[in-house]
């Protein structure tokens, strides 16, 4: 099983979301699941998401993110990647640093709401705009 579909903050959030963006983000992750393959989700990310979402919200991202057999599995911070992200902070978040990194590290699609956030940290061809 490959990461294929990296998703990064605004992605959570529009799973967590009350409206069309959490069926979108949801049809997405069965696609990348159906052909054998998984999301990656960066921990920087899950945390961004978490600090922003409600109790309930927060129980739903720790049920999607939680689970060894769901349909993502969280992207810790290795010792290998300290110096990709820290050259990418001068730009970008921490979490949206990490997700970049994560895209380049699993040769995947980085699936956001937020194109314009990555300003020229990614090939525009390998965002997924959701």
């Amino acid at each position: 099983m490959s990461v294929r579909l990296i998703l990064d903050t605004s992605a959570l959030l529009g799973y967590l979301a009350a409206d069309t963006r959490a069926v979108e983000v949801s049809e997405l992750m069965a696609t990348v699941e159906d052909n054998g393959d998984t999301c990656g989700v960066p921990a920087l990310c899950v945390i961004a998401a978490y600090q922003q979402a409600s109790d309930q919200q927060r129980r739903m991202l720790m049920e999607l993110t939680g689970s060894d057999d769901g349909p993502t599995v969280i992207l810790p911070v290795l010792a290998t990647d300290v110096g990709h992200l820290a050259d990418l902070v001068a730009e970008l978040p921490y979490d949206l640093a990490q997700a970049v990194n994560a895209a380049a590290k699993h040769d995947a699609l980085l699936g956001t709401y937020r194109r314009n956030a990555y300003r020229d940290t990614l090939d525009p061809e390998e965002i997924l705009d959701l």
